[in-house]
């Protein structure tokens, strides 16, 4: 077998590096969709906030509860209608 020169060596780590890419991007994408979902159903897109102004609030919550020692952590949500109708009761 002949050896993989090293065009060949770097394209194929380039490849792994863009699949690494795409599922970080696709991991960013569900993560924003969760809190998305979840602001929009707490009320904030009524509000006539700047982008700002949010990013600000967003940051203060995420401080105040990095620093809680004893909040619970994520449980699995429900996928589908069965998780707006839990949201909704």
């Amino acid at each position: 077998m002949a050896r993989e020169t090293l065009v060949q060596k770097r394209a194929r780590q380039l490849e792994k590096l863009r699949a690494l890419q795409a599922d970080i991007e696709g991991l960013e994408k569900k993560a924003a969709q969760r809190l998305g979902g979840i602001a929009v159903r707490a009320g904030l897109a009524d509000l006539d906030l700047s982008d700002a102004t949010l990013l600000r609030e967003f940051r203060a919550l995420a401080t105040r509860l990095a620093k809680e020692p004893d909040r619970e952590p994520a449980k699995p949500q429900p996928s589908g209608s069965a998780a707006s109708a839990a949201d909704a009761a």
